[in-house]
């Protein structure tokens, strides 16, 4: 086993900030904590850095209780959201400070140094200082700084927040196809919901200091065990209702199967994905588009049913076909995924 945790607290002044929060990472499996800001996961991954000390609980790593050690004697590389990278120091050389902080001979650790800067792309720039780079650049060194001590354990603290969209999406990439080649346990913190799906082997939903669903990338968009994992996890509507003497939940204009258990007259409220509603032209229909937003291959479209505002994902073509005021037909897909929770 890469990682445990076990039954971590942790308060700042009188704010619990991590209650009982426990968890496992497989020695060369890479994981996500994903969650809303302020909700513990970075003040996890700091506690199994060392980097802070939790008021209870137990870390271990490799089969080994770390929890009593400080961050330099645990065997962990970290990486900032925001670089840290020594301004006085060339980038070969911010790559080699931790091997020259362990007394690695010289030689050995510039030799190690150029050697990450190759596989993380970055081969002829070692001798630029990290001014001269772009925050993409600066973030590779970063990682390859990390890397440099060989650490049994990689933790990442949102290392891409600061960058823009298109950089930070090669970057997701770039990162997965390194973690594959490195093979080092890894832990990224992030709240962008797209990052922690596409790169992970495991995702870990925390919020107000709990975990709230732990799983596959798939489990959790396909099967989230509570509404905040169904609401956190893509483009979603809400919509209320109640169930009809026909056993179905009528909500929003649609109808719908409800959970076992629910009963006629309860009130339910379901969580429909965006890409699970089809649209259908038709002037007899209920639904009137309001807005079309092209995005890719897909279109945003949003629309109003019987006084509810609800948000479509349809194909381009399909939404090329639609008019602003227009009506259609909303209805969803078969088998539609839908959540519903007691209101």
């Amino acid at each position: 086993m890469g990682i445990v945790a076990k039954n971590l607290h942790k308060q700042f002044g009188e704010t619990q900030v991590i209650r009982g929060v426990s968890l496992s990472v497989d020695r060369g499996e890479m994981v996500s904590l994903l969650g809303p800001s302020g909700g513990g996961k970075s003040t996890v991954l700091r506690i199994l850095a060392g980097l802070e000390r939790a008021d209870s609980g137990e870390v271990w790593l490799d089969g080994q209780r770390v929890d009593h050690l400080d961050a330099a004697s645990r065997g962990v590389g970290f990486v900032f959201q925001h670089y840290a990278l020594f301004r006085h120091m060339r980038v070969v050389d911010n790559v080699a400070f931790g091997l020259k902080v362990r007394k690695v001979n010289p030689v050995e650790a510039r030799r190690r140094a150029e050697a990450l800067l190759t596989r993380v792309g970055l081969g002829g720039l070692s001798e630029r200082w990290p001014d001269e780079l772009s925050g993409g650049q600066r973030q590779r060194v970063a990682l390859a700084r990390a890397l440099a001590p060989e650490p049994r354990v990689l933790l990442l603290d949102e290392p891409f927040g600061a960058l823009d969209a298109r950089v930070r999406a090669d970057l997701r990439e770039w990162l997965r196809r390194l973690h594959d080649e490195v093979g080092a346990t890894t832990v990224l913190v992030t709240h962008d919901q797209e990052e922690a799906l596409s790169v992970s082997d495991r995702v870990i939903l925390v919020k107000d200091g709990l975990i709230e669903q732990d799983g596959s990338p798939s489990e959790i968009v396909d099967a989230p065990r509570t509404e905040f994992v169904a609401r956190f996890v893509g483009e979603v509507n809400v919509v209320e209702g109640v169930v009809g003497a026909d056993g179905l939940l009528s909500a929003g204009g649609l109808s719908m199967r409800i959970p076992a258990g629910s009963k006629v007259g309860d009130r339910l409220r379901a969580v429909l994905r965006s890409h699970e509603l089809h649209l259908e032209l038709d002037p007899r229909g209920l639904g009137v588009v309001r807005r079309v937003v092209p995005l890719d291959d897909r279109a945003r479209v949003e629309l109003s049913l019987n006084g509810a505002s609800l948000v479509a994902r349809v194909p381009r073509a399909q939404a090329q076909a639609l008019t602003i005021g227009g009506s259609v037909t909303v209805a969803l897909h078969e088998p539609a995924r839908v959540w519903a929770i007691e209101g």
